[in-house]
Formats: structure tokens, C-alpha cells, sequence
């Protein structure tokens, strides 16, 4: 089964103002203006509306968060110069109306680009084998793969 996704762009969380209000998948990066400017995606979910949920990620008591911020702080060769307030999160989203697309295409994602920060469909892809064809702004990513379902 093929399903094709068209990313509309970039926005830093906090600051979106209904760019992405409607149904589908989205990327979290995270972005370092550090000595050598660099980003690197942290986390693929999907969402009923992507903007709230992406805004959900803001508050500093929400799991999704402490995991971003510790990935982000991983992530960075240059531990000594670590500052939280260096990073900045951006997310990038494709409209996926069908429930039950945007799970197995999100699953799908999740299991063939591994992004530190998810858990679920990490080592494991219970659909039938998905084709992915990937348009529009998308970073990190591969433009088309498959996930092959793992019995």
C-alpha cells in the first residue's frame, strides 16, 4: 500500500498561529544557531489538530518535552556549552484527514527513520507493508521508503 504526505512547511512552536490547525502528521526538529547551525528531527506524531498538539509539547510539564530536551542535549557533541535556551523546536506537519491513514503512514515513519524520541513502532511495524512518498518541506527524512510490517 502507498501513501503520499506533502509537508507544508516550517514553524517554531510557540509561534504557529494556525498554520497547522487540521488533521495529520508532524516533525519535531530541534535547531542549534550554535557555532555550526544545525537541526536534527526528534520526534514524528500524528493528531486530530496538529497545531494544539504541537503546543501541548511548550508546557514544561509534558513528557514529550523532558524527552526532546534531554535528546537535544545528547545530541550535542558539546556538552560544556549545552544551553537550553540555545535550541529552539520547530515542526514541520502534512494534512492526513483519515484516522486511519495517519496512524499507519505515522507508524511507518516512526519505524523506518527511528527518531529518539518516540518509543512506539520504534522496533516494531504491525501494519502491512506501506510505501511512503514524502513532498513539500521536509527535512531529515527520506523522500520515499517502505516499512515492512515484522512478524
Amino acid at each position: 500500500m502507498s501513501h503520499e504526505l506533502e509537508f507544508d512547511g516550517y514553524w517554531k512552536i510557540g509561534k504557529a498561529d494556525g498554520a497547522a490547525a487540521y488533521p495529520g502528521i508532524y516533525c519535531l526538529y530541534v535547531w542549534s544557531p550554535a557555532k555550526v547551525p544545525s537541526s536534527r528531527l526528534l520526534y514524528i506524531g500524528e493528531s486530530e489538530n496538529i497545531e494544539a498538539r504541537v503546543e501541548d509539547h511548550v508546557d514544561p510539564g509534558d513528557d514529550m518535552i523532558l524527552k526532546l530536551t534531554y535528546h537535544a542535549f545528547m545530541e550535542n557533541r558539546e556538552r560544556e556549552q549545552y544551553q537550553a535556551k540555545d535550541r529552539e523546536l520547530y515542526f514541520s506537519a502534512a494534512e492526513c484527514r483519515d484516522e486511519r491513514v495517519r496512524k499507519r503512514v505515522e507508524a511507518a515513519m516512526i519505524n523506518y527513520h527511528r527518531p529518539p524520541a518516540n518509543e512506539e513502532y520504534v522496533e516494531e511495524f504491525p501494519f502491512e507493508d506501506t510505501e511512503v512518498i514524502l513532498s513539500g518541506a521536509y527535512y531529515r527524512l527520506d523522500h520515499r521508503f517502505t516499512a515492512y510490517q515484522r512478524y
